[in-house]
């Protein structure tokens, strides 16, 4: 194949992936995970970066918005969907897309003011009174605390990233250097031995953990600003995963994370159509529509 067939065949893949979500976006303004399922704040905000500026997409966004800023809760906090009340992650995602279409109104403040004490259990008394009262199968360091996928949970490698991009791409970044840090601690705390990262855990039962391509592709996109030194072995890790995984979001994930830190690599969609999940139709989208990806930027490191 040609270059230049496989830059139309790039063109025409993602056209097709913009239509299909224009096509499937609810009467509501939202996406569901599906076509034709209820709207849930997660594959809505991906559609409404992926939109931003293209034809059409304005206007999907600003109905998408309209939606959300409903489902913010009177803590700050955003929660899943219209029965889902609990606040939860995806408020940092919120507050990527806010950012990103230029809002960083009262209700950004205070979704940022939530997002920024919101720890994982690990550390706390209850947990330090159990541990020692059974033998510890978890090998890791508890003094570093990332963010749960809800209040109350113990911390996890995709909330954290995303918390991190939110905390980071804020103005205000400067106040919050020590929460981001222990942030970017709890990530490399978890690191498992190949370079990469599996969910949340590196070393359970006296058993090294393997890395998983999607989660070792968002902790990159958390840890921006840290030296290359540090995350080399990290981002040869994800290389070699793009070679293996078969996963539309792993793909698209890589894609995001190895432009982000300028590293090349081949660019190619698994097919010409998506399927149909909404998520990984927006992350293709915004992996591999040029510069699209930007919406992750992180601009400078705050220490």
């Amino acid at each position: 194949m040609t270059t230049e067939t496989a830059q139309i065949d790039l063109t025409t893949a993602l056209g097709v992936r913009r239509e299909h979500l224009l096509r499937f976006q609810n009467p509501d303004g939202g996406w569901g995970y599906f076509p034709g399922k209820a709207s849930w704040l997660e594959p809505t905000a991906y559609a409404a970066l992926a939109l931003r500026g293209e034809k059409h997409g304005d206007e999907a966004g600003r109905r998408a918005l309209e939606l959300l800023k409903r489902w913010q809760r009177p803590d700050g906090a955003w929660h899943a969907n219209a029965q889902v009340k609990n606040g939860y992650w995806g408020t940092a995602l919120m507050l990527t897309l806010l950012r990103a279409t230029g809002i960083q109104n009262s209700s950004y403040t205070r979704g940022l003011e939530w997002l920024v004490p919101t720890t994982g259990a690990e550390g706390s008394l209850p947990v330090r009174i159990i541990e020692r009262f059974q033998a510890k199968v978890v090998e890791q360091d508890d003094s570093v605390r990332g963010w749960p996928w809800r209040p109350g949970n113990s911390s996890w490698v995709e909330p954290t990233a995303h918390a991190l991009v939110a905390l980071k791409q804020s103005s205000r970044a400067a106040e919050f250097v020590g929460r981001i840090q222990e942030g970017e601690g709890y990530l490399l705390d978890r690191r498992c031995p190949d370079g990469g990262w599996n969910y949340g855990n590196k070393r359970v039962y006296h058993t090294d953990m393997v890395s998983f391509p999607e989660t070792t592709a968002l902790a990159l996109v958390g840890l921006q600003g840290r030296t290359s030194a540090e995350l080399k072995p990290s981002l040869d890790r994800a290389l070699a995963h793009t070679k293996s995984t078969k996963s539309g979001m792993a793909r698209a994930w890589l894609a995001i994370a190895l432009r982000l830190y300028g590293v090349p690599w081949e660019t190619r969609l698994a097919g010409l159509s998506p399927g149909r999940d909404i998520s990984i139709a927006a992350l293709e989208y915004l992996a591999f529509q040029p510069e699209a990806y930007q919406v992750f930027r992180v601009e400078k490191r705050h220490t």
